[in-house]
């Protein structure tokens, strides 16, 4: 592996050769991170957030899942209605 730049390492040879990047470390050492009250209400606004987003899966399954059955239902109901 071949340093290039301070974030940045080739990494393979010839054909397979590609560029790597290497984050710098979280949280920051040098200065640190200052946790006032205003920083704790938006980090929690942020997971209430993240929170929400995470459900929207479960919606879009749940309308999917409603327009399955209503389609089964009403094709139910005019092969019924056809055969009587």
């Amino acid at each position: 592996m071949q340093l290039v730049d301070a974030n940045k390492n080739k990494v393979g040879s010839g054909n397979a050769e590609y560029l790597c990047i290497i984050p710098v470390p979280l949280p920051p050492q040098n200065p640190g991170i200052q946790y006032d009250d205003e920083m704790i209400f938006l980090i929690s606004e942020a997971n209430r957030c993240i929170g929400r987003l995470d459900e929207v899966p479960n919606v879009v399954a749940e309308i999917e899942n409603y327009a399955v059955r209503t389609k089964l239902a009403l094709r139910f109901i005019v092969l019924r209605s056809a055969y009587c």
